[in-house]
């Protein structure tokens, strides 16, 4: 059996260990940690997740066109996935377009016959996480619940310097395992030779 934490609770717990204090039985057990703990666990998880373009967390999916007309200067409206924390690019036939993101609405000039692709950052579910993320999200939550549980303000700091170095660490590892981009079939050099 791994002790790799698993779950949001397993890593919620994993950084009130290494806090020193008691873990938490749920996010709504009435404790201190845990009310700190539900008022910003998702916010440091996104916040890690918009730090870098994660391999792990970015998917491509085709975007369906709705009905009526798009604000100018933009022709069509597409529904965002209900899962997209960021659009990251947005694609025709392979070549990237201008958009604009307004709430779950994704913006564009495309033909109607058009299929938009876009890449999107999401929030995958934490057991697919990969190790060296889970431990960034730790650290971060250490950076956290220092200050917050114990006044311990350097300590949360030198917390939030580790989170920073292993952040960037975790960010190189995911974008070694990326397929790297033949600059001879690019799009933008296709668009270019015409």
């Amino acid at each position: 059996m791994s002790n790799i934490p698993a779950s949001d609770l397993d890593l919620c717990n994993a950084a009130l260990t290494r806090c020193g204090t008691q873990t938490i039985a749920s996010f709504d057990d009435g404790t201190t940690e845990g009310v700190i703990l539900a008022q910003n666990y998702e916010q440091v998880v996104s916040d890690c997740l918009s730090e870098s373009r994660w391999k792990f967390a970015r998917s491509v999916r085709a975007l369906n066109r709705l009905s009526g007309a798009a604000p100018a200067p933009w022709t069509a409206v597409y529904q965002c996935p209900a899962d997209a924390l960021e659009v990251e690019g947005v694609t025709v036939s392979g070549a990237p377009i201008e958009h604009e993101r307004a709430a779950d609405k994704l913006l564009c000039n495309a033909d109607p016959d058009a299929e938009v692709i876009a890449t999107i950052l999401s929030r995958p579910d934490t057991a697919a996480w990969p190790p060296q993320f889970r431990e960034f999200v730790i650290l971060r939550l250490c950076a956290v619940l220092l200050p917050a549980l114990g006044d311990k303000f350097q300590e949360g700091a030198q917390a939030a310097r580790m989170a920073d170095i292993k952040g960037r660490r975790a960010s190189l590892r995911s974008a070694q395992g990326a397929t790297p981009t033949n600059p001879f079939t690019h799009p933008i050099k296709a668009a270019r030779r015409g």
